[in-house]
């Protein structure tokens, strides 16, 4: 009994059951609460160590990516166009990038100029191979 207080999910991704489809329907479950960060950030550390201690495995790629946007929902959902200059550490969501890259158009020559705007001249490595004997 005080060990289900601990960790909600003991016992349920036991080896020789459906513990993957388990685990994503717990994943699933849990996107559904909308709950602040701190108890995301704990509810999800309790979910992925009860499958990692009850499976001896690592939980899905797939279900850790939903697990890691679930955590941050609120950075992802946030649409400011003037995030960057907000947030000490920031990050754009799928469609932001999008935005970002049609704005953005790099060119393939800014490599070959210098500061002062010049064109640099760049000579190919000239290398002197060696003749074997018998070759």
């Amino acid at each position: 009994m005080n060990d289900t207080l601990k960790n909600p999910y003991s016992g349920r991704f036991q080896p020789g059951t459906k513990f993957k489809k388990s685990f994503e329907d717990e994943v699933t479950r849990l996107k559904k609460q909308n709950m602040p960060l701190e108890w995301r950030n704990h509810a999800v550390e309790q979910l992925t160590e009860a499958y990692i201690e009850q499976t001896k495995q690592v939980p899905d790629g797939v279900q850790l990516h939903r697990l890691a946007n679930y955590i941050l929902q609120d950075d992802l959902r946030d649409q400011c166009p003037d995030k960057i200059t907000r947030t000490d550490f920031p990050f754009l969501s799928r469609g932001q990038i999008q935005v970002r890259m049609k704005r953005e158009t790099p060119t393939g020559d800014m490599g070959f100029f210098s500061s002062i705007g010049k064109r640099q001249r760049i000579k190919p490595k000239k290398y002197r191979h060696m003749q074997r004997e018998g070759a």
